[in-house]
């Protein structure tokens, strides 16, 4: 649940990657005060996960990025993304892919002002990341790889045969990396 989506206002977009930051971050404390955070991101939220940990280092102890879309060098507005505005289009997408891509439309901006603040994430991170994903594409992981010079570690899973949907499709694997932050 986050802004736009579920029951946090849904259907209004917020497209700023530190408004949605801003608006998160109040529930780290209210969630778990003075405990560790563990924030996971899948594919949008991957970005959002990202920039809470920039924006707030104090209160984010880890990142797990399942499919994490932080790349500004991958972000390419397809055709049927403006189609999909079209007012006769419009009226058939459903509510949930249609938010989803007034958010998409303009993440490759906030994914470029991020880039001078890769270097405040000191937490540890762990990217999850399938390698036939056409959503979220592979060099996506190696791009956080290449700027996460300051993690505290680092831990990187390429999955071979994996799409975007590794949340569902790979369950024990994410699970599994999951707990391995609770070590």
């Amino acid at each position: 649940d986050r802004p736009g989506f579920g029951g946090s206002g849904q259907g209004v977009v917020e497209r700023s990657l530190e408004k949605q930051s801003e608006e998160i971050a109040p529930l780290l404390d209210q969630a778990s005060p003075g405990r560790r955070v563990i924030v996971v991101g899948h594919s949008y939220g991957g970005p959002i996960a990202v920039r809470l940990a920039m924006d707030h280092p104090d209160k984010v102890t880890d990142i797990v990025l399942l499919a994490g879309s932080v790349d500004p060098g991958q972000e390419h507005t397809k055709w049927y993304q403006y189609v999909a505005e079209w007012p006769l289009v419009k009226k058939a997408v459903p509510e949930e892919l249609a938010i989803a891509n007034r958010e998409i439309r303009h993440l490759k901006s906030d994914l470029t002002d991020m880039l001078p603040l890769w270097k405040k994430i000191t937490q540890r991170v762990t990217f999850i990341q399938g390698l036939k994903d056409d959503l979220v594409p592979a060099e996506n992981a190696d791009f956080a790889e290449k700027m996460l010079t300051n993690a505290s570690s680092k831990n990187f899973v390429r999955i071979p045969d994996a799409n975007h949907f590794t949340p569902w499709n790979h369950y024990d694997l994410v699970k599994s990396e999951l707990l391995k932050q609770l070590e």
